[in-house]
């Protein structure tokens, strides 16, 4: 919740919306099927589409010049643990899921790894990659109609309940009035 109290501290509103996070998923039948479909796409992702960057060797810290302050990319110096595993050293399954960025699992499973990206961290935007590495086209489009039909109806009522209790200004039209309704939340 970071951005948020950042957001609040200069005095804006803050919404869930203003927040996106990129994440690769693949949603199989179980969590044994998901693993076995997706391996090899998944590792030739870590091991050859992110050749010279977030790996321990080559470029670790890649973003645009001037994009981090002295102090914040002074920050990173300090608590950064150069030896930790960076997304492109995973060599296994724990690694990929200690570090979060990809997902691979039954529909609970992913639901369950992404509902505390919403609950936790208040990200109103979750903005998921279905094609991975080398995958097919099949497993692609069989990974993302698992992902229509039975984690995304949960996400989006859940997290419908949840940004309405938490953030009611930002519910448009939904047992408001029709001033409340038209109020725009600030980008």
């Amino acid at each position: 919740m970071r951005f948020e109290e950042i957001v609040g501290e200069v005095g804006k509103t803050f919404h869930p919306k203003q927040m996106g996070l990129l994440f690769s998923v693949y949603v199989g039948e179980t969590d044994q099927i998901a693993r076995k479909e997706c391996e090899e796409a998944v590792f030739y992702f870590t091991k050859y589409c992110l050749k010279g960057h977030q790996r321990r060797k080559g470029r670790r810290l890649t973003m645009a010049p001037g994009g981090l302050s002295p102090s914040t990319y002074q920050r990173y110096l300090e608590t950064s643990d150069v030896t930790a595993k960076m997304l492109g050293d995973a060599e296994s399954w724990a690694d990929l899921d200690q570090m979060g960025s990809i997902i691979v699992g039954s529909p609970e499973t992913v639901f369950d790894k992404l509902w505390p990206f919403i609950t936790e961290a208040h990200i109103g935007n979750l903005l998921i990659q279905f094609h991975i590495g080398n995958l097919s086209k099949e497993l692609t489009l069989k990974s993302q109609a698992l992902f229509a039909e039975k984690v995304l109806p949960r996400l989006k009522a859940d997290s419908q309940k949840f940004f309405e209790k938490n953030y009611p200004v930002a519910t448009k039209g939904k047992g408001k009035s029709k001033a409340a309704a038209k109020k725009k939340v600030p980008a």
